[in-house]
């Protein structure tokens, strides 16, 4: 299989991933987000959902979204998410119940590189006048802080700042000094955006607008970062490393960069790359790019048993939960 590449989003607490192979060119102060037009968010059908990279990542099935309950049994929806020619990642926004997948066509020779967006039963949500115009291979996280989606491109060493709808938001800062940005999370403690380089086994840390923002840890143990998710309950940044020095393992920091010592060692990680967090449960849900299975832990590091077979799981390359 191709190495995945994986990118993340953070909702509230709920961080989703997002994944590309190596052969796509190996992708504070508060801005004024878009204003609901909506009257009531949609309470979502699902808690757990999983961008599924597919045949486009050479796996058997299309590649689309699948639903779970918190226990991994599948959840049917009506809408089917048609229309996605790459996975690449995928993010929920609770303000107006929607989600938001980072699709790579590019990436796989499949289509066009955009950003679709989907109701919570898989139906198609017309983005206009927004297009997410410019991207290559991109990362999404949704941005609680001003109801905004921020695009980390893993091929431009970028991050697009945009609002609901698909328009750019206009930032003063740079964001400057990445390389392969991938793994991203959001961090209410601070209203920061933290971002890890897959290329560098690097972490920055940003303000909403783009400026840089130092921290006093070391980020010791990042190696090839593909998935990032801020846990507010214990104000601890997990990370996923899926290559490099030390793959296949998670890590933990505060805020500030320190590596944090936990009881359990996340065991049956292969290649992961999306994790997301289920505030509800207290639980973290991770995807292996490698063998097509999804594992759960507590935050401690330790495993945790689910009833359900988490069954139509190819080639997971993003996970976004929705309480």
């Amino acid at each position: 299989m191709r190495r995945i590449l994986l990118w993340t989003i953070t909702v509230l607490g709920a961080l989703a991933i997002a994944g590309c192979a190596n052969s796509c060119s190996s992708p504070s102060d508060v801005i004024a987000g878009p204003t609901p037009t909506h009257e009531t968010t949609p309470t979502p059908p699902a808690v757990a959902y999983v961008a599924e990279c597919g045949t486009a990542c050479g796996g058997a099935n299309p590649t689309t979204v699948t639903a779970y309950d918190a226990q991994g049994n599948l959840v049917a929806l009506s809408g089917g998410f048609p229309g996605i020619k790459g996975a690449n990642g995928l993010a929920y926004a609770p303000t107006n119940g929607r989600i938001y997948v980072a699709d790579c066509g590019t990436c796989y020779a499949t289509g066009a590189t955009t950003i679709l967006a989907f109701d919570l039963r898989g139906n198609p949500v017309s983005l206009s006048p927004g297009t997410f115009a410019s991207l290559q291979q991109p990362g999404i996280t949704y941005v609680s802080g001003n109801n905004s989606l921020y695009v980390a491109d893993f091929k431009q060493n970028r991050i697009f700042p945009f609002d609901l709808s698909g328009n750019p938001v206009a930032v003063s800062g740079a964001f400057a000094g990445l390389n392969g940005p991938y793994a991203m999370s959001y961090v209410t403690d601070n209203g920061h955006l933290y971002v890890a380089d897959f290329n560098s086994d690097q972490m920055s840390v940003f303000d909403l607008q783009g400026n840089s923002v130092a921290t006093s840890g070391s980020w010791s143990g990042l190696s090839g970062p593909g998935g990032m998710v801020f846990v507010p309950s214990d104000h601890l940044i997990y990370v996923t490393n899926q290559a490099g020095a030390t793959p296949n393992t998670i890590t933990a920091y505060d805020i500030n960069g320190n590596l944090q010592t936990l009881a359990g060692t996340f065991p049956g990680l292969n290649h992961p790359v999306g994790i997301a967090y289920d505030a509800a449960n207290k639980l973290l849900y991770v995807g292996n790019a490698n063998g097509s299975t999804m594992v759960v832990y507590n935050l401690d590091g330790t495993a945790h048993a689910v009833t359900g077979a988490w069954s139509k799981i190819d080639v997971p390359v993003g996970v976004a939960a929705t309480q």
